[in-house]
């Protein structure tokens, strides 16, 4: 049998969502295949490669390899992380304006609002007790990028501030959950826990934009813009950056209480810094256990 390469490109509107709208492409030169799933989450091509009829989307839950024929072969090994993968109550990740958020993972409710909300140098941190630890951690995670420090305050909140309020226990948002509320005039987060505050505050660096995950400060941006040619792209003039959240009411609780990664430094050598970014990306997608394997059998001995 001939084998032949594919290019594959995979589409997933929401990680850690309802993956029914995962969808599988694969190019050869300027023909497009399109996969379909089978019961067992095998995809067989829709096509050989002396036809070209695409099929419908992808609808299965789990993928694990795609297609054989008498005239191609191609395999598929796609890998997610998840988070809370909290996608528990009806939330459709079918829905574009919600997974254009591009929150991972996606929020148990998610309810967009008209306007936009615009973090400035005028914007301060309102929060008081514990909550105001976990709001000086947000203003320092901002820092960098911002290329200046917002205020941690204890006073009244006023137009275009960003509260921070701890509430009494509530059955609906457990203990790491929260409410993250965004308005043209203020945003304002609340939880049990400083978990919950945490967590929420993530979320908001995910609503701004990817420039807010920058290790230096941005002032100017420039968009990738593809060429006719494929694999060709050209940057656009760069333009100032404008730090604006979308107006959305979220409410988010994990699914899960145990969250974990492994990592196996007992067969291979793990730098200590690079433990420290794991612990960070992990934190980004609310992972909450880190499991170290540090020895093997009798690795003492």
């Amino acid at each position: 049998m001939k084998t032949e390469r594919f290019f594959a490109a995979v589409q997933w509107s929401a990680l850690a969502a309802s993956p029914d709208n995962l969808k599988v492409e694969l190019q050869r030169g300027w023909r497009p295949w399109r996969g379909r799933s089978s019961r067992f989450g095998v995809l067989a091509p829709s096509c050989t490669d002396d036809e070209a009829k695409p099929k419908g989307e992808l609808q299965r839950r789990r993928l694990a390899k795609c297609g054989w024929s008498s005239r191609f072969s191609v395999s598929l090994v796609i890998m997610l992380m998840s988070g809370t993968a909290s996608s528990r109550n009806g939330l459709s990740a079918a829905e574009p304006s919600v997974t254009a958020l591009g929150l991972v993972p996606l929020p148990t409710q998610v309810e967009l609002k008209a306007g936009n909300w615009t973090l400035t140098r005028t914007t301060r941190l309102v929060a008081r007790g514990v909550a105001a630890n976990e709001a000086e951690k947000l203003a320092e995670a901002l820092s960098v990028p911002l290329g200046w420090r917002m205020s941690v305050v204890r006073s009244k909140p006023r137009k275009g501030d960003l509260e921070m309020t701890l509430i009494t226990p509530d059955a609906r948002l457990g203990a790491e959950g929260y409410r993250l509320s965004v308005t043209p005039d203020r945003v304002t987060i609340r939880a049990a826990t400083a978990a919950g505050l945490f967590y929420a505050g993530l979320t908001l660096r995910q609503l701004l934009p990817p420039s807010a995950f920058s290790t230096f400060t941005v002032t100017a941006v420039s968009v990738a813009v593809p060429e006719p040619f494929p694999g060709k792209v050209r940057r656009s003039p760069p333009q100032p950056v404008s730090w604006t959240v979308p107006c959305v009411e979220i409410m988010d609780s994990p699914r899960f209480g145990w969250r974990g990664l492994l990592v196996d430094p007992a067969r291979h050598f793990l730098p200590f810094e690079f433990l420290k970014r794991m612990v960070d990306l992990m934190a980004l997608h609310k992972l909450n256990t880190l499991q170290i394997h540090l020895t093997d059998d009798r690795a003492g001995a």
